[in-house]
């Protein structure tokens, strides 16, 4: 059915159901909505999940919070404050630890791995969940776990200044690097011979004197007679990635969205990644039909299942678009998505294709930047082969070009389209009028004849003005004595 409505209620149906399942089958009801979210951010509709959920993820997290708070027993607090303080502190300085030993076996930087071991070092909130069974089963005394409660609660509680400490230190850290790495580099400039790596200071003696007058660090070098030759260059540190794949990333954080699959957007998305161009463009479409989704898919166009809008493309993380290409065929879902994007991304252009004047004048006002009209491009095609193929390349004794004077018709055919009130009709917005169509459309006779007749007169005024030159003189008398002369 395509209805929004009918998909949330799913969502959720699929969440509720495995989790009173989970329920049943003796686990935590929780751990089944864990469970459920897993499957469905593993599917095609995943990001359309994210974006229709997301207001209940803010409820729920305020209901989440709420409800935090409440547990916490101030009295407890207060009589076993030592024993929370010690385990606060054993928890942020373990979890610390870990995550960041953790992220720089995955790879990341010091300060990143700094940053993300304070930010990730509070309690989780399965923990709850946990002692929670732990208090059922009996495993834990009561007072113990009354305890263990609070400090999952304080620490979720210091997670945000956690966060901005972890940021400091990471800035700091960096800031060290960098100082380090330029001292290095003017020592290695003062002697090229140093050999390189973090080894190439030993044996050698700074000296950080005040800075000058202009705030410049004055670094000079004394050598120190080494009791060894300096050891072997170290192995150069990795490549950073090189501009292509720099600017690859790029154009993956501003793609263009394409809003519709169909012909037009197969076609666009088909130009934007095409060889041919000296640099292709990343582009990921929007389409509401899961059928033409899971085909485009296979066909290796980079197409996500979702409703056009502005909270679609948030929660695809895209940042912000270069470009968005409005194509749907149906006219207040295409003005709608216009609306939206323009209002949620203003200094973005927005392109759209209308199917008639009426639609283009709607979409300008939703704010597109530029409507393609696909019945004046067709007609304009039509007429460019028929007469072509009857022999008339151009138009009359002025010898006029098909093209230009069909782009004074297509400016007549908007201008008469813009006399008109297309909002306020009540028409609906997919019927046909005939009589304002024959005024826009059929009008074209009348632009044609007003362009023949004006053509008419600037070919007569130009006759009139031929036989006389800047000064008003007959050029043809002076021909005339002219030649008489020369007898």
């Amino acid at each position: 059915t395509r209805s929004p409505e009918t998909f949330v209620a799913l969502c959720l149906f699929t969440c509720t159901g495995i989790a009173s399942l989970t329920s049943k089958l003796g686990f935590s009801d929780t751990l089944g909505a864990f469970l459920a979210g897993a499957l469905l951010a593993d599917t095609n509709y995943r990001a359309q999940v994210e974006a229709d959920l997301r207001p209940f993820k803010g409820l729920l997290l305020g209901l989440f919070f709420v409800t935090t708070g409440a547990r916490v027993e101030w009295d407890m607090i207060v009589q076993e404050w030592p024993v929370i303080m010690v385990m606060l502190t054993g928890l942020f300085s373990i979890k610390t630890f870990l995550t960041a030993l953790s992220g720089r076996l995955a790879g990341l930087s010091p300060a990143e791995a700094i940053r993300t071991g304070f930010l990730l070092s509070q309690g989780g909130e399965f923990a709850f969940v946990v002692l929670s069974l732990a208090q059922q089963l009996g495993v834990l005394p009561e007072q113990l776990n009354r305890v263990l409660v609070i400090v999952v609660i304080l620490s979720l509680f210091a997670t945000p200044s956690l966060s901005e400490f972890g940021a400091l230190a990471a800035n700091k850290l960096e800031e060290s690097t960098r100082q380090e790495r330029n001292i290095r580099e003017s020592i290695r400039k003062s002697d090229p011979t140093l050999p390189l790596g973090s080894s190439s200071l030993e044996g050698t003696k700074l000296s950080l004197p005040p800075q000058d007058a202009d705030g410049a660090l004055a670094i000079t070098r004394e050598e120190i007679s080494p009791s060894s030759s300096p050891p072997p260059p170290a192995a150069a540190p990795a490549a950073a990635a090189s501009p292509p794949e720099a600017e690859k990333v790029k154009e993956l954080q501003e793609p263009v969205i394409i809003c519709g699959f169909g012909r037009k957007g197969q076609v666009l998305a088909s130009m934007l990644s095409s060889p041919l161009l000296s640099r292709t463009v990343d582009y990921i479409a929007l389409d509401y039909d899961p059928d033409v989704v899971d085909l485009a898919q296979a066909e290796g166009f980079r197409v996500v299942y979702g409703e056009a809008a502005p909270n679609l493309v948030s929660s695809l993380g895209l940042g912000t678009p270069r470009a968005i290409v409005v194509t749907f065929d149906e006219i207040e879902k295409s003005i709608s998505a216009v609306s939206q994007f323009k209002s949620a991304y203003p200094q973005i252009p927005v392109f759209a294709t209308a199917r008639d004047m009426r639609h283009a004048i709607l979409l300008d006002k939703a704010g597109a930047d530029s409507e393609i009209v696909e019945i004046n491009q067709n007609a304009m095609a039509l007429c460019k082969q028929v007469l072509s193929r009857v022999g008339t390349p151009t138009f009359g004794d002025s010898g006029s070009d098909i093209s230009s004077v069909f782009n004074v018709l297509s400016q007549g055919i908007e201008a008469r389209a813009r006399e008109l009130d297309w909002e306020d009709d009540g028409t609906p917005l997919g019927a046909r009028q005939a009589a304002k169509d024959l005024y826009v459309y059929g009008g074209a006779q009348n632009i044609m004849n007003e362009i023949s007749l004006s053509t008419a007169e600037s070919k007569k005024s130009q006759q009139q003005l031929l036989p006389f030159d800047a000064a008003g003189v007959d050029v043809g008398d002076e021909d005339k004595s002219t030649r008489k002369r020369s007898k």
